[in-house]
């Protein structure tokens, strides 16, 4: 009889978009546990972090209890709920469980690393977890860039106009626009505000602000 650690994860976005619930998840798992007979010794719970990386508490945990040798087998629902990144996904199965002696089982994808087809399978599969990441992470800077074309900046609205502007130097800096100090804090403001504005600023240089301190509105500070 197999002992089994159930592990969840999920994020946020992947809660409202997918319905991956912790609770969906744990529940599905339990069952699937039940058919087969196995039983459940401990359920590692990671809600609302990414699968981006290895810095979830409840996947601490689990990778330091593997080694205390409580369970044999780790449950997961999918395979991108242990890790959404192809090296990470390897690193934990092959460097971790596998030297271990401890089996991975995926539910959904139906298969286990005890098995050649199932470490063959999770290789394969590991690899468009990580396409898929690629992909959000494209699609994402891709707004990003649109936006900045656009003229916007992260955080919503424009910031184009000399009082637009003004009005961010004052809130800034607490001083008098009129005042010495006040125009110096003033332009290090603007300066620090121009790479988020202009739609060069991927490309932004020190030499381009060096450029633009001359023309800069003279009632701006």
């Amino acid at each position: 009889m197999k002992k089994v650690a159930i592990y969840v994860r999920v994020s946020t976005q992947e809660q409202a978009a997918e319905g991956y619930s912790i609770q969906e998840q744990t529940e599905r798992l339990t069952k699937y546990c039940e058919a087969h007979g196995w039983v459940i010794v401990k359920v590692y719970t990671d809600p609302g972090f990414s699968g981006a990386n290895r810095d979830r508490p409840a996947l601490q945990m689990l990778c330091s209890d593997v080694k205390k040798s409580m369970f044999d087998t780790v449950l997961v629902y999918k395979l991108d709920r242990l890790s959404r990144s192809q090296k990470d996904t390897l690193y934990i199965i092959e460097d971790v469980f596998e030297k271990n002696h401890i089996a991975f089982v995926s539910m959904l994808e139906n298969f286990d690393t005890g098995t050649p087809f199932g470490r063959a399978m999770i290789g394969i599969l590991s690899v468009f977890a990580q396409l898929e990441r690629d992909q959000i992470r494209e699609r994402s800077q891709m707004g990003h860039d649109a936006r900045a074309k656009e003229g916007y900046f992260h955080g919503g609205g424009y910031a184009r106009s000399a009082t637009t502007m003004r009005t961010v130097c004052s809130a800034s800096t607490n001083m008098k626009p009129q005042s010495s100090a006040g125009r110096m804090s003033c332009f290090w403001t603007v300066f620090r505000f121009i790479p988020s504005i202009l739609p060069w600023k991927r490309n932004f240089r020190p030499e381009h602000a060096l450029a633009a301190l001359p023309i800069l509105p003279s009632h701006l500070c």
